[in-house]
């Protein structure tokens, strides 16, 4: 199968490369995702969505390189017995949001179920549980540690002690937020980038902004912990600080806001001490 590629990011094109049928053939779904390496047409990285009459349907760039010790060597992104768009029917969009938020938080996050009569939590069918638990082990490969579990309601009442210090979740419902972090202004960047999760049709298309969102995150925030150990003698920081050395090391522009979500997930993720962060 012969294709045109156009890089996403500086638009060089190159005609008439040649993709093999038999990835195709090797997988079930109807679009194929292909990571194109640094220095095969351009100085740029980026990933494309083929279809099976070899129409590309979208291109998507990769803004962080990893490291090479991190880097998951494949051109063929295996999502075959993943069911996106059933997980999104039964997840509000609002509770994913709060979900992934609770995550890059490091929280423990109880997820509630009861019978079919709830519509948009019908999680009498294990396929549903499998699903979900997939789903977040492919998005949060290499980044971060996710603990999710997810009980009949039934169960969490019987228990509820145990769950104290646990985020716990019922469709739109927060039934427990220890320590109020589904509060915080930050957790709207989360809804901005799951919105766009629910809202993309194309499931491979969809999967993958969540996982390019969370490298991306995870990225970041390594990228911040070493400028606050070159700075550790420091009293306090300006946001001006971090926003200067991510442009000038890593030419990254990120708003206030941004920095502040990354601050958050750093000192709560990670349990790292930082110095008083300060606007000006």
């Amino acid at each position: 199968m012969i294709i045109n590629l156009k890089c996403p990011n500086c638009q060089k094109l190159k005609r008439s490369v040649n993709v093999l049928d038999i990835l195709f053939k090797n997988s079930k779904k109807s679009l194929l995702a292909i990571y194109i390496n640094e220095g095969f047409m351009c100085d740029h990285h980026f990933q494309v969505y083929i279809n099976k009459n070899g129409k590309v349907r979208s291109t998507q760039e990769i803004d962080i390189q990893f490291e090479k010790a991190n880097v998951i060597k494949t051109t063929l992104i295996d999502l075959d017995d993943l069911d996106i768009n059933k997980i999104k029917f039964h997840i509000p969009v609002k509770c994913m949001a709060q979900i992934i938020w609770s995550v890059l938080l490091d929280q423990k996050i109880v997820l509630l179920f009861k019978s079919s009569d709830i519509p948009f939590l019908d999680f009498e069918d294990p396929f549903i549980i499998n699903q979900i638990h997939k789903l977040f082990k492919y998005i949060t490969q290499i980044n971060f540690d996710y603990k999710l579990s997810l009980i009949t309601e039934k169960n969490y009442k019987d228990e509820q002690l145990k769950y104290d210090d646990y985020i716990v979740l019922f469709g739109d419902h927060i039934i427990n937020d220890p320590h109020k972090i589904l509060k915080m202004d930050e957790i709207k960047i989360v809804y901005e980038f799951v919105s766009a999760f629910y809202k993309e049709e194309v499931e491979i298309i969809a999967v993958n902004i969540l996982k390019k969102e969370l490298d991306r995150t995870y990225e970041l925030t390594k990228y911040i912990i070493n400028f606050l150990d070159e700075n550790q003698e420091s009293k306090k920081l300006f946001i001006h600080d971090i926003e200067s050395f991510l442009n000038e090391k890593y030419n990254i522009k990120i708003k206030e806001i941004g920095i502040k979500y990354l601050l958050q997930i750093i000192v709560n993720y990670y349990k790292t001490k930082i110095p008083s962060i300060h606007k000006k």
